[in-house]
């Protein structure tokens, strides 16, 4: 077998049979790769026409099972799922029910505020009264505790906004006809909001204040001063930072209320004070006294021993005393 020889031409370049070697590879190159892609791309498309043509003829319903199925002729007439109507109207009627009833207690509220801004603030009260007791009555037992803890946050919310505005409708009512011992009538009730409030959130300023407000009206120092005291250790934990670098920041509580109630408080506690040590000091001298008894027979032995030495000086004997 005869190899060609490669010939430098004129250039200097290699060249077989008259051809430059570089064009010559490049055109080889090219062609086995044009070959290879149409070679590729043939099968593809026969692979897929064989898969068209095995999809048409079988039917296979579980993949581990390799046996085809003839394919009925006749058009399936089976009619398309059709979705429960009873589940459908079942979710529809919930749906309207929630709305009905966020309807009403939107619509309660809404009343409150029109008889609060009328200065009817016993209807105002009622009217939120009613929005309360329709959401104890949609809420489960379970979840109406007294704190509230497993309460929706949005049920939470509209009670503790509800509650309060109904105990501030209590402590504006009856501002000027008091009872006969110069305390409102609703006073109590407006307390037990407060305190209802303060369980749903401990931080509720307002509460804390309306609180402070109604018993200081019915002279319930002691226990106002505890609500004092209250508000200022949370007045001192929310603004702990700014105190101890020095900012100045307002007290929920100025001064002057704390010096009126100690004004108040005072007084009443030294006179109970002075009055307690006195009982303790009569019931110490008490005490320290024997009783009757004791006294009187401790008499009585002295004048026996009286009589017994008297009549021994005059010589008389032991049998005469």
């Amino acid at each position: 077998m005869k190899f060609p020889s490669f010939i430098r031409n004129d250039h200097g370049k290699l060249s077989v049979f008259g051809f430059d070697l570089k064009l010559l590879i490049s055109i080889i190159l090219a062609t086995t790769t044009t070959g290879i892609f149409l070679f590729s791309y043939t099968r593809s498309d026969v692979k897929k026409l064989k898969g068209k043509d095995s999809d048409d003829d079988t039917d296979v319903t579980d993949k581990g099972d390799k046996t085809p199925k003839t394919t009925n002729s006749t058009p399936d007439t089976t009619p398309p799922p059709v979705p429960n109507s009873a589940e459908s109207s079942a979710s529809t009627e919930k749906s309207d029910k929630v709305k009905a009833f966020h309807k009403q207690i939107e619509d309660a509220d809404k009343r409150g505020k029109a008889f609060f801004k009328a200065k009817e603030y016993l209807k105002a009260a009622a009217c939120f009264t009613e929005a309360l007791d329709l959401i104890e009555e949609s809420t489960p037992q379970s979840t109406t505790s007294s704190a509230g803890a497993t309460l929706n946050p949005s049920v939470k919310r509209q009670v503790i906004t509800l509650t309060n505005n109904r105990g501030a409708m209590y402590e504006k009512a009856e501002v000027g006809g008091a009872g006969a011992d110069g305390v409102s009538v609703y006073a109590d009730l407006a307390l037990v909001d407060c305190d209802r409030v303060l369980e749903l959130d401990v931080g509720h300023s307002k509460a804390r204040l309306r609180k402070l407000r109604i018993l200081e009206s019915c002279s319930r120092w002691n226990e106002a001063l505890v609500v004092v005291c209250a508000l200022q250790l949370r007045f001192m934990q929310d603004n702990r930072d700014k105190l101890r670098m020095g900012i100045p920041v307002q007290p929920p509580v100025p001064q002057s209320k704390i010096e009126d109630l100690m004004a108040h408080i005072l007084p009443n506690e030294i006179e109970q004070t002075m009055k307690r040590l006195a009982e303790e000091n009569k019931q110490e001298t008490l005490r320290k006294l024997p009783n009757p008894y004791t006294i009187s027979q401790l008499l009585k032995s002295f004048s026996g021993y009286n009589t017994w030495m008297s009549s021994a000086a005059r010589g008389k004997s032991e049998s005469a005393c």
